[in-house]
């Protein structure tokens, strides 16, 4: 909820979301960072959020691998007939 806050706040206050997400043009947004405390903690954040979010789905790709090949296993074993 916090999130879908500050990007309503920022595409109605700030010019440099529309840079940021059109035009790649990062340098407005940059100079925003520098100036505003409370948006650079947020930026932090979100990245670490990101951070921890991908790691998690890093580790769960490897844990399903694994899995995926032990019900493969399984499955063979279990086929009638064999």
């Amino acid at each position: 909820m916090s999130y879908h806050r500050n990007v309503a706040y920022w595409e109605e206050h700030e010019p440099w979301l529309s840079l940021a997400l059109v035009d790649r043009d990062f340098s407005k947004l940059g100079q925003h960072a520098e100036n505003n405390p409370i948006f650079r903690n947020k930026l932090s954040w979100y990245r670490i959020m990101l951070s921890r979010l991908k790691a998690a789905l890093l580790a769960y790709q490897t844990e399903s691998g694994v899995l995926a090949d032990e019900i493969r296993a399984y499955l063979r074993t279990a086929e009638p007939g064999t």
